[in-house]
Formats: C-alpha cells, structure tokens, sequence
C-alpha cells in the first residue's frame, strides 16, 4: 500500500496556524527549517491561493541598499533576490561588493 505524501512531514509542525495569507513560502520555510516546496505543498493543500507581494507596495528608493546582497534586500522586503535584482539595476545601485554578496546577476 502506497504512503500519502502527507504522512512525512516535520514534527511538531501546525500547518494550519502559518501566516500563508501575510508571509512566503520562502519566509514560512525560513521560519520552520524547511523546504519552500513543503509550505507550497501545505498552502495549496488548504486551498491559500500563492503568496504574491504588491507590486506597488515596495517603494524600492526607500529600500537602504547599502552593503546588503540581494538576498538580503529580498529577505527583508519579502521580493524574489530576481526582483531585487531587476530593481536595482533599474535604479542604477551597483551590486554589493561584500563577501557573500549576490554576484551572479552582475
């Protein structure tokens, strides 16, 4: 007999409880220690339409760019490191030159 998908999952985990309306899947999954697929897994399973950031809500000229990658940029805006990406070349911010820094969109 065939396991369902859904008896292997973290323990200890309410999957009922996670702010799938408010955070992403990459947040929540941050958050828990697991994998973005696993929340996506569990948001669609409850019927959460996918998480999606107003475009108009991110004001990136208030964004403090200064020595941040775009992964961090991206964490703290809830933005894919692509859309941080795409906004600071649009904005003509170079890209961070510390150690770590996102440097495969150059």
């Amino acid at each position: 007999m065939q396991q369902k998908h859904d008896n292997i999952r973290p323990i200890g985990i309410d999957w009922d409880a996670q702010p799938y309306a408010t955070e992403s899947n990459l947040q929540i999954a941050a958050r828990l220690g697991v994998n973005p697929t696993t929340v996506r897994y569990h948001r669609n399973r409850r019927g959460y339409p996918p998480f999606e950031v107003a475009r108009d809500r991110i004001d990136w000229s208030t964004v403090v760019w200064a020595n941040k990658s775009n992964a961090e940029v991206a964490a703290e805006t809830g933005m894919t490191t692509r859309s941080v990406f795409m906004a600071r070349k649009r904005m003509g911010i170079p890209p961070c030159t510390k150690r770590g820094g996102n440097s495969r969109n150059k």
